[in-house]
């Protein structure tokens, strides 16, 4: 199932005038840790940035957190990621998702 979701989250120390959406992927597997995967796009004014591959882990009524992207190594099993992001920019990404993948609405078109 696909269901886009649009929201801006605004951050104290963080520029709101760049909105944040966000589309997630539903994952309909039952006992599945990975609830959802996601999509980030970051407007700027001279283009967006969009980010694919981000995890919703829901397990066992812990609270949900999100995964950033990554891939795996050829040989040792090890994963790297593919994006990064530090301080109130990755919060800023993290809420959005969160806010998203939380939203009563949105998940009851879903499940």
């Amino acid at each position: 199932m696909k269901e886009s979701y649009n929201q801006s989250v605004p951050s104290s120390n963080v520029d709101s005038e760049f909105p944040i959406s966000v589309e997630l992927r539903w994952v309909v597997k039952p006992g599945h840790k990975v609830a959802a995967f996601a999509t980030a796009r970051i407007a700027f004014e001279t283009g967006d940035l969009t980010v694919h591959g981000f995890s919703i882990v829901d397990d066992n009524g812990k609270p949900p957190w999100v995964g950033f992207p990554q891939k795996s190594g050829r040989m040792d099993g090890k994963y790297f990621p593919v994006f990064e992001a530090t301080g109130e920019w990755r919060q800023r990404i993290i809420d959005a998702i969160l806010l998203a993948y939380q939203d009563p609405k949105n998940k009851a078109t879903n499940l």
